[in-house]
């Protein structure tokens, strides 16, 4: 299969795919690969469940298989976590498949989900965080409250936002 040299280039402030070139695979890792809002947490979860034979994990779900090429944590904080473990690792990406090194001995997971669906979701995620002081006051008019800020290095200040339910 194609070697580090081979992929197409996905960079932004939320996450780089170039990591991939610095990475460490293992034989037998899991690639999970989806658009974003396409059921990446549901497919952890289900590879958590396989791999650790039922619902009890040793750790939460994002700091057993956090995103690898996200730039709200250094790389080394990601390859670190990953190299420590000696089950079989379950890797979360929302690169595509075009954007990843392949290799013969990973197993590539891909899903997807109608885009109405995705959607809605969407709508549903807006509700969590904010990226611009402009969208933050938007928020915060309608009721809504930062609960924090994320700064990402190179990128805009990140506010998680919430708003308890309404009926």
């Amino acid at each position: 299969m194609g070697g580090v040299d081979d992929f197409t280039r996905y960079a932004g402030f939320i996450s780089d795919n170039d990591r991939w070139t610095r990475f460490e695979h293992g034989p037998g890792d899991s690639v999970i690969s989806t658009p974003p809002k396409c059921g990446t947490t549901w497919t952890q979860m289900l590879c958590a469940v396989m791999v650790f034979d039922g619902p009890t994990f040793p750790d939460k779900l994002d700091a057993i298989s956090p995103w690898l090429d996200v730039n709200t944590h250094s790389a080394r904080e990601v390859f670190a976590t990953y190299e420590r473990q000696a089950h079989r690792r379950f890797i979360k990406t929302h690169t595509p498949l075009d954007g990843l090194p392949m290799r013969d001995d990973v197993h590539y997971i891909v899903v997807a989900r109608d885009r109405r669906d995705v959607f809605e979701s969407w709508q549903n995620h807006r509700a969590i965080e904010s990226t611009t002081p402009r969208s933050r006051a938007l928020y915060e008019r309608h009721g809504f409250e930062a609960t924090g800020a994320i700064e990402l290095p190179d990128g805009p200040t990140l506010w998680p936002i919430w708003r308890p339910p309404t009926t």
